[in-house]
C-alpha cells in the first residue's frame, strides 16, 4: 500500500508540474496571439499608408508631366540636332491656329526610342495654354486631313504616367 500511496503523490505532484506548465504555456500563447494582433494591426496600417503614398508620388510625377507634349510618329532623322528650334519652327506649319499664338516656347524635348521607321519625341511647353493649344490643334486640322510628315501619320498626346491597377 505504501508504495501505492508513494505512486500517487508522485502522480499527483507530475500533474500538478504539468498543470504549471500548461498555464504558463498557456499564458505565452495568449501574449503571442496579442502581440500577433497587433503586428497584423501595424502591417494593414503600413500597407495603407504604403498605398496612400504611391498614389501622391503618381500624382506628383503627373502633375511633373503636365505641360509636357508627346509627339508620335516623326520621321528618323527629320529634326536634326536642334529639337527645340525643329519644333518652334515645323508646329505652326503642322497647326496653323499656332501662328496666331506666336512662338512656342519649349523648355526642352528628347526622343524616346522606338522603331526604326518613326520616333517619339517628348517635348515641355512652358506655358500650359500653349500645351494645350498644341493638343487642341491637331484635332481642329484633322476635320479635313490627317497631320502628316512626309509619308508618316503624326499624332499629338499628353505625356501621362502609364496607370496600373
Amino acid at each position: 500500500m505504501e508504495d501505492v500511496k508513494m505512486s500517487l503523490i508522485e502522480l499527483r505532484q507530475e500533474v500538478q508540474s504539468q498543470t504549471i506548465t500548461v498555464g504558463d504555456l498557456a499564458s505565452k500563447v495568449d501574449k503571442l496571439q496579442g502581440e500577433t494582433r497587433q503586428i497584423k494591426k501595424d502591417i494593414n496600417t503600413c500597407s495603407t499608408e504604403q498605398q496612400n503614398l504611391t498614389l501622391k508620388i503618381a500624382e506628383l510625377e503627373d502633375r511633373s508631366r503636365r505641360n509636357n507634349v508627346r509627339l508620335v510618329g516623326l520621321p528618323q532623322g527629320c529634326k536634326g540636332d536642334d529639337p527645340i528650334g525643329f519644333l518652334q519652327k515645323i508646329l505652326p506649319i503642322w497647326i496653323p491656329a499656332l501662328k496666331k499664338k506666336g512662338p512656342i516656347e519649349i523648355d526642352r524635348a528628347h526622343r524616346i526610342y522606338g522603331s526604326n521607321k518613326s520616333r517619339t519625341l517628348i517635348f515641355r511647353v512652358l506655358h500650359y495654354q500653349d500645351r494645350q493649344a498644341i493638343l487642341q490643334g491637331p484635332s481642329e486640322v484633322m476635320k479635313t486631313e490627317p497631320i502628316r510628315d512626309q509619308e508618316h501619320l503624326l499624332r499629338f498626346f499628353a505625356d501621362y504616367r502609364v496607370h496600373l491597377p
